[in-house]
């Protein structure tokens, strides 16, 4: 797995795994790096996103760069968590 060309690639196009809303976009945050914001008002109960990958487990996730590792990685169960296909 390339990890430099990953990251020279989340630098200049941050990566969404599944579905963003039209009403949405990802953008820098200063939170956490990478966040989802709203562009417009959205009803209660909409479906602004769905985030898709690989199931693996959290000594998987600290294996990779840092900046990938937990900023790119959802957790779903204590220690197991939903990693995008290109890094886990």
């Amino acid at each position: 797995m390339n990890y430099q060309k990953i990251l020279r690639h989340l630098k200049t196009r941050p990566r969404v795994n599944g579905y963003i809303s039209p009403s949405t976009e990802t953008r820098q945050s200063p939170i956490q790096g990478l966040g989802l914001f709203a562009k417009k008002s959205i009803k209660k109960g909409t479906v602004v996103a769905c985030w898709g990958g690989k199931v693996t487990t959290k000594s998987e996730v600290r294996k990779l760069p840092k900046e990938i590792g937990f900023h790119y990685a959802l957790e779903l169960y204590p220690g197991f968590y939903l990693a995008s296909r290109e890094v886990a």
